[in-house]
């Protein structure tokens, strides 16, 4: 379902079916040379079994309310980040506590109820092809003889995209000595493609920060 090419797979979640049509007519337009290819669910649960069966779309859109239940459907963000990183999850809300915990959770954007004409196409193309850059950079430039190794190490190569292109300002590696932390600080300074700075907490002296 997921591609390189000028089309777009969205699955959309929404309890409430005049939404669901609403954002299916919207993208049923396509967008800048875009097209989609939609697949719209109306409860948590059928997204629950889509989660485990579905194939990984390009991208998620998500109503987080669903019967008050804004947790629950935050959890399912999570899920499918974790199920498929390379998937843009776009949430719907405009509780700005919300966005904060879902940006978070490595969601790529938000969009409200209220949209004005191509909003939401465009909202999901530029979500897409910001995942799609960063997974292509980050891919592109790992080398050949990387050090990276192991499953832990492999799900910290794939999620090292989504905390770049988050919200997340500092990252605290722990870990014993000789369990891979410069080889972590290296994935995400790679995936960056900027200044990273790595900080040595063992080696700062107790009183530093009250200088």
């Amino acid at each position: 379902m997921a591609t390189e090419s000028k089309s777009i797979s969205v699955v959309h979640v929404d309890d409430e079916f005049l939404e669901l049509k609403h954002v299916e007519q919207e993208l049923q337009k396509g967008c800048d040379g875009y097209t989609f290819n939609i697949t719209s669910l109306r409860s948590l649960e059928s997204y629950n079994d889509f989660l485990k069966t579905g194939e990984r779309p390009d991208a998620v859109i998500l109503d987080v309310h669903f019967v008050d239940e804004q947790k629950k459907g935050l959890d399912f963000a999570a899920k499918t980040k974790s199920r498929w990183p390379d998937t843009a999850v776009l949430i719907r809300t405009t509780d700005y506590s919300c966005v904060q915990k879902a940006l978070k959770i490595g969601c790529e954007d938000f969009i409200g109820k209220d949209n004005f004409e191509g909003e939401i196409s465009m909202r999901t193309i530029r979500a897409v092809e910001r995942v799609r850059s960063t997974t292509q950079k980050f891919r592109g430039e790992t080398p050949a003889d990387s050090k990276v190794i192991g499953e832990t190490m492999q799900a910290i190569e794939n999620r090292a995209p989504r905390i770049v292109s988050s919200s997340i300002k500092a990252v605290h590696i722990r870990g014993e000595s000789g369990t891979g932390k410069e080889v972590v600080t290296e994935i995400i300074e790679r995936v960056a493609g900027k200044p990273f700075v790595k900080v040595n907490c063992a080696a700062l002296q107790e009183n530093i920060f009250d200088s």
